[in-house]
């Protein structure tokens, strides 16, 4: 690919990538009651139940599984990312709103 078309698809890229990190990055990803809401990746290879499993170990709760079984939304207590690294994730990114597709399970009375 010569040079000059190379250039052409940076302005296409970082503009790509920008729109992706930018919410994550504008939010603080703690909701009202002070917890933290997370979106954590873990190895595509382990089970839906283990990737629940490491988050329960970590303290959480999930609030919404994602596209693939291994990715989760989850909140918990200010600590949690630590915890959920140390449990085998991958990636553990705040959720800057519930907006974004997280959706608390109903409080229990």
């Amino acid at each position: 690919m010569p040079l000059h078309a190379a250039r052409s698809f940076m302005p296409m890229s970082a503009l790509l990538l920008l729109s992706m990190v930018a919410p994550f990055a504008i939010g603080g990803g703690n909701d009202a009651s002070g917890e933290r809401i997370v979106a954590a990746f873990f190895d595509p290879s382990w089970s839906a139940e283990r990737a629940i499993a490491a988050v329960a170990a970590a303290d959480g709760a999930v609030i919404r599984e994602g596209a693939l079984r291994t990715i989760l939304t989850a909140h918990g207590s200010a600590d949690i990312k630590p915890s959920l690294y140390r449990q085998g994730a991958w990636l553990v990114i705040d959720v800057p709103f519930t907006g974004c597709g997280a959706r608390r399970a109903p409080a229990s009375s």
